[in-house]
């Protein structure tokens, strides 16, 4: 393990990181130096933003390229004593699929169908 790895571990423990957490911020700097060949601490901002700018073309969730901008923020702070540009909020939410998430309209609509459904039934029956 390089002591590159065991200051960032060790920053996040003390930041009172969980260890799912802690292994995913590992994770993410790890694929970050996989990606451009070179040890992460001597990327620029560009080349960060193009990293992320990659992930997001391969159509990730939200939720994961926000893990992936806590990670590198982390990282940054940490391990490499700049602040840098890009800000937590940097990938916005996505748009969810139809049906991944109902809405109160879509809820309603959806009782009152099986309500009709229901009573439907109910009148063949009778």
């Amino acid at each position: 393990m390089t002591t590159l790895r065991q200051n960032f571990i060790r920053e996040l423990v003390l930041r009172g990181m969980s260890p799912r957490t802690q292994e995913s911020y590992v994770g993410a700097v790890y694929y970050l130096a996989r990606y451009y060949h070179k040890a992460p601490d001597v990327l620029s901002d560009e080349e960060l933003k193009d990293y992320l700018f990659h992930l997001a073309e391969r159509r990730l969730a939200a939720s994961t390229l926000n893990q992936q901008v806590s990670a590198l923020v982390a990282f940054t702070s940490s391990c490499c004593g700049v602040q840098s540009t890009f800000s937590m909020r940097y990938c916005p939410a996505a748009a969810r699929p139809f049906g991944a998430r109902r809405s109160s309209a879509l809820t309603k609509w959806n009782s009152s169908l099986q309500w009709d459904v229901r009573i439907l039934k109910a009148e063949r029956f009778s």
